[in-house]
């Protein structure tokens, strides 16, 4: 029991002591704390100045970054179109080159053709001159030369139509006189034709009374001799007996009685039966006389006609002629007035080649201009682009060394913060025993890490998969604050203790 309240009574005391020790420490750690307080105020105000310049080089980081893809896309588009503004260069050169080439061999050809379409003009002008005279000279000499021939022929066809008129009137007149005459020789024929029937049937009577006689004659006679046949003349009734006769046939009643008569009637029978044989031979010379003047007639009649057609076809052969030279003459001035129309339509459409070749090359200047322009304002785009995106670059590894420096600033304060966490014991170490390493504002700028880029700070966490809000928390009051300064002490106080 004595021990024991002998530990009690030596525990009190030094727990007194230690009290006062602690007291006498507070009282001398008491304005350094307020120090410290205020310093810790400042350091939270600087850290929230930081939070806050930390959120607006996180959000200008995030700017950045966002600019830094849109000016690497930029870049890349600017780059893409760098390179096809450049093949579009080329391309263009080679095009200009072409189109020159072409322009030149075209404006050879068009000067060729047009060289030979002047020729073509000309020769085509002149020929057109002298078709036109010749024409003109072809056409007054045809309509002379047809009025004359066409005024001749028109009075020869007329006389010749009232000669053939006449003619005809007369073969008409003649045909008509010759059928009156052939009507008469007929009517003549068929009298003839009759009377020889008649004189045949009268010969045969006088035949047979001839013959009557010779038997009569034979007989013996009853009385009276014969005279000579020289002394009877017949009466001249005999004939008209004889021309009656053949209407009431032979009658030896009426006939003389004696013989010698009846051979003077004989002698006088056979005159006129010759008579008769005569006329019949007469008729018939006659009638062949006749039908061959019919025919002769008619011969001559078919001629004048066949003469009229051939005349008449002649007339409308040299008319058609006449007509067919006009009409060629026409179509050879047509044919000219075809070939001038073809001649002017053929520089029309030269005049208008002309045209559009200075429209096209007009068209083409301006193209030129405008892509020569476009691609200036590309390149100056590109460019300015290209000034944007480096010094937006800049701005980036500038921001990205702050924020490395900054992050090694907080990652060196929770370092301290987990240090103090771990070791509590270090609070009682004061600012005096941190030595010239330490001071109350934390590291001496010399000591301080100096801002590495980007490319050093690989290991360590980025500020936008890590805020810096979730890092180093806002003040919750004077506890804490208190907290924060004993933590930033014990942090300063730790590498002296190390060492």
């Amino acid at each position: 029991m004595g021990f024991l309240t002998l530990l009690l009574v030596s525990w009190k005391t030094f727990h007194c002591i230690r009290s006062r020790f602690t007291v006498q420490r507070k009282k001398r750690l008491a304005p350094r704390l307020a120090g410290y307080i205020k310093e810790k105020h400042q350091l939270l105000e600087k850290v929230g100045q930081i939070q806050k310049e930390n959120e607006a080089l996180e959000a200008a980081l995030r700017e950045a970054r966002v600019l830094e893809k849109e000016g690497a896309r930029q870049a890349q588009g600017w780059e893409a179109s760098y390179k096809d503004t450049a093949r579009f260069r080329g391309r263009i050169t080679s095009i200009l080159t072409e189109l020159k080439e072409e322009q030149s061999q075209r404006f050879k050809k068009q000067q060729l053709r047009m060289k030979e379409m002047s020729g073509r003009i000309r020769s085509l002008t002149q020929e057109s001159k002298l078709l036109t005279s010749e024409i003109a000279e072809a056409k007054v000499a045809l309509l002379n030369f047809s009025k004359e021939q066409l005024q001749r022929e028109v009075k020869d066809a007329v006389s010749k139509k009232a000669q053939l008129q006449e003619s005809e009137a007369q073969i008409l007149q003649d045909a008509q006189g010759w059928k009156e005459q052939v009507g008469t020789l007929t009517f003549q024929k068929t009298a003839l034709q009759d009377a020889q029937a008649g004189a045949e049937q009268l010969l045969q009577g006088k035949g047979q009374h001839r013959e009557a006689l010779f038997g009569y004659l034979l007989l013996p006679t009853k009385g009276g001799t014969s005279g000579p046949p020289g002394d009877h003349t017949p009466p001249e009734d005999s004939q008209q007996e004889v021309r009656r006769q053949p209407q009431s046939g032979p009658s030896f009643a009426d006939g003389p009685e004696g013989p010698l008569e009846r051979l003077v009637f004989g002698a006088q029978i056979n005159a006129s039966f010759q008579t008769l044989e005569e006329q019949r031979s007469r008729l018939h010379t006659q009638r062949a006389s006749l039908q061959s003047e019919n025919t002769e007639l008619r011969r001559e009649r078919q001629k004048l006609q066949l003469k009229f057609t051939v005349k008449a076809k002649v007339h409308h052969q040299t008319v058609l002629s006449s007509y067919r030279k006009l009409n060629l003459a026409a179509k050879a001035r047509e044919q000219q007035e075809q070939k001038l129309e073809e001649v002017g339509r053929v520089a029309e459409e030269l005049e208008t080649y002309r045209k559009r070749a200075q429209d096209m090359e007009e068209e083409w200047e301006r193209t030129v201009c405008f892509y020569q322009r476009q691609v200036t304002s590309m390149q100056r785009e590109a460019r300015e682009n290209w000034n944007k995106a480096v010094i937006a670059e800049r701005q980036l590894q500038d921001l990205r060394r702050e924020n490395a420096r900054i992050r090694q600033i907080l990652h060196a304060a929770e370092l301290k913060a987990s240090l103090v966490g771990k070791h509590p014991a270090t609070l009682s170490v004061t600012k005096s025993t941190s030595g010239p390493e330490c001071s109350s504002r934390g590291p001496s700028p010399g000591h301080r890490p100096r801002p590495t880029s980007s490319r050093s700070v690989c290991p360590l966490p980025t500020l936008w998969e890590e805020p810096l809000g979730s890092q180093v928390s806002s003040p919750a009051g004077p506890a804490s604050s208190q907290l924060d300064l004993t933590q930033l002490n014990l942090l300063q106080a730790q590498p002296r203790d190390r060492v």
